[in-house]
């Protein structure tokens, strides 16, 4: 295996492979080290299922827990994936950053084509949260309860509960969350906010708000989708400088920084395909190093496991490498360059 210009035999690289797993690595780091994980790959790739228990120490589900799946109906919950994740979770000892209780898309149409009022959409969306978290209080590192609420001009015109409930509902969110498991820590979550522009000025304004309103939050989640360069798909990932000061505003205000949805697209790159990944290993070293310089910061999740289960095959039909292991579960450039800022 060629990495970064340096030869590595086949010999080591299996030995890398036996004998250092990234969660060993990060536990000696005092952090996390997870991925978002398919349920449905779970029951049915066990060499997905075999590499998600050696390689990490987190889990996100990927979407066993958005309200199309835990609330397809009204007046009925379901939770066969969810329960599915949690088992998997507590089989394994893996702590878990739960995703997510509310967001404006992958709503069901029962709750977006029915004109509710007010007072009914408010007991409706408390119902959800204390169903949902009670399910498993006590069983829960921390919850993304508010995703993607803000775009570049500040809060979102296009979020269902923006235009239906006003702005109140991101402190009742956490609020209501809080109260269903006082234990759990509650992340506010957003794309797009990793350096230091418009966007993140906008959550820190928005965060340091709320936490003087005395709204229970406990952390950030920066998504971090991001590219080698800029692209129609994302953004080019920001500079190592630029990420470690922006997560250093949010860490002095007393929240613990996690990168919840990491991956790094290539497909849109110039160079050859080593080239593309020598490029992406850059990234993903220098995004954990920055985050070290940090000092709550506590957790690394990448959105996925393997290249081929990746949304962003199927979210822009093109043949990306995201992720830190390849189509054939084999470790990439960019999985040693995260053993590299571990050790």
């Amino acid at each position: 295996m060629n990495y970064k210009g340096i030869i590595i035999e086949e010999s080591l690289e299996k030995d890398l492979i036996m004998n250092t797993p990234l969660k060993d690595l990060a536990i000696k780091k005092g952090i996390y080290i997870g991925a978002a994980i398919n349920v449905e790959k779970l029951v049915s790739d066990e060499k997905y299922k075999r590499l998600v228990k050696k390689e990490f120490n987190m889990v996100t589900p990927e979407n066993a827990m958005k309200w199309f799946n835990t609330h397809p109906v009204k007046d009925r919950f379901t939770f066969d994936q969810a329960d599915l994740f949690m088992d998997f979770a507590k089989e394994n000892n893996l702590a878990v950053h739960a995703h997510v209780l509310v967001w404006h898309k992958h709503l069901p149409d029962w709750l977006t084509k029915v004109n509710f009022s007010k007072d009914e959409l408010w007991d409706i969306l408390k119902e959800h949260i204390f169903t949902v978290v009670r399910r498993y209080k006590g069983q829960i590192y921390a919850w993304d309860v508010v995703n993607e609420a803000l775009n570049y001009d500040g809060l979102d015109p296009n979020s269902f509960w923006l235009q239906n409930l006003g702005q109140e509902f991101i402190a009742k969110s956490f609020q209501w969350t809080h109260e269903a498991d006082p234990n759990a820590k509650l992340f506010y979550n957003e794309w797009g906010v990793e350096g230091l522009d418009e966007k993140s000025d906008h959550m820190y304004e928005l965060v340091k708000n709320l936490l003087s309103k005395g709204v229970p939050m406990h952390g950030i989640g920066f998504q971090m989708h991001v590219g080698t360069e800029d692209s129609e798909n994302c953004g080019k990932a920001p500079s190592k400088e630029d990420i470690a000061a922006n997560m250093k505003r949010f860490s002095d205000l007393g929240l613990e920084i996690h990168i919840t949805e990491m991956d790094v697209q290539i497909s849109q790159a110039q160079g050859t395909r080593d080239e593309k990944l020598k490029k992406q290993a850059e990234i993903y070293k220098y995004v954990l190093e920055a985050a070290f310089s940090v000092p709550n910061f506590k957790a690394l999740n990448t959105w996925g496991v393997i290249d081929k289960y990746s949304w962003i095959k199927a979210f822009y039909s093109e043949d990306d490498e995201p992720l830190l292991f390849d189509d054939n579960y084999q470790p990439k450039p960019a999985y040693y360059s995260l053993v590299e800022a571990l050790q």
